[in-house]
């Protein structure tokens, strides 16, 4: 996790009770935000954690929804979902550097190619996008996730109706060769245009002035089945830069 060194805040897909034993030691200085659901891993197993540097953020809201028909139920889901359970994960964050609030809004929609799952991904996308539209028009939103979904599809486009962009778009284009899941593989797999299905999307209030696909090894070995993604933000007309990443485990 040498992200950290550079990054201010970190998001993160499938992440397990493991996984929790060793990072939150090993990330001085930041502050892990995750819903209180269950001790059993095998509940968790699919959560979304962000880690936010507490010298640049004051954590002043946090809270979760599932993707279901009762999004307040912990562990619900739809009644075509026989998969995962889903959720987002979401907090308000104050900058230090300068006072100002926005909305982070960390989660994993459904895996598969089969047209149950891609209807699954386009109603949980409806739900994030209304819950990103029923915010204050002037709270800044931010929004990253391990999406099962490329730019082309229903699901993006629908989020990004909602006012987001994708950062790594705006910084190398829409046709940007961007392949973020490798299955372990790294460059044994094509980079192909198209193929990026995580994601850090950012409302108006913010431009993007840097974003990558970080594919680092260490003797070969990945650390996850998909790249890292990062960008760097700063609010219009106020300044300060802040950067990120996100990554499903």
């Amino acid at each position: 996790m040498l992200l950290a060194q550079d990054a201010d805040l970190i998001c993160m897909q499938e992440y397990r009770l493991a996984h929790h034993a060793f990072l939150a030691g090993a990330l001085a200085g930041f502050e892990p935000a995750y819903p209180a659901l269950t001790k059993d891993d095998s509940a968790v197993q699919l959560a979304n954690m962000v880690f936010f540097s507490q010298n640049r953020f004051e954590k002043t809201g946090a809270g979760f929804f599932w993707y279901s028909d009762t999004p307040g139920a912990p562990l619900s889901q739809f009644a075509e979902n026989t998969g995962h359970n889903r959720f987002v994960m979401w907090l308000r964050l104050r900058d230090r550097r300068g006072g100002r609030e926005f909305l982070l809004c960390n989660t994993h929609f459904s895996a598969g190619g089969s047209e149950r799952s891609r209807g699954l991904r386009e109603k949980q996308a409806a739900m994030l996008a209304a819950f990103v539209e029923q915010q204050p028009a002037d709270l800044p939103v931010i929004v990253t996730g391990d999406l099962n979904s490329t730019a082309a599809t229903a699901p993006v486009k629908r989020l990004l109706a909602s006012g987001l962009t994708d950062t790594f778009a705006v910084i190398h284009g829409e046709d940007a060769a961007g392949r973020t899941a490798h299955g372990f593989k790294g460059a044994k797999i094509p980079d192909k245009k198209g193929r990026k299905i995580d994601f850090i999307l950012a409302s108006s209030q913010f431009k993007a002035t840097a974003a990558e696909i970080i594919r680092d090894t260490r003797d070969g070995r990945y650390p996850s089945d998909h790249y890292f993604v990062s960008a760097e933000v700063m609010f219009k007309q106020t300044a300060p830069l802040f950067s990120m990443s996100e990554n499903n485990q």
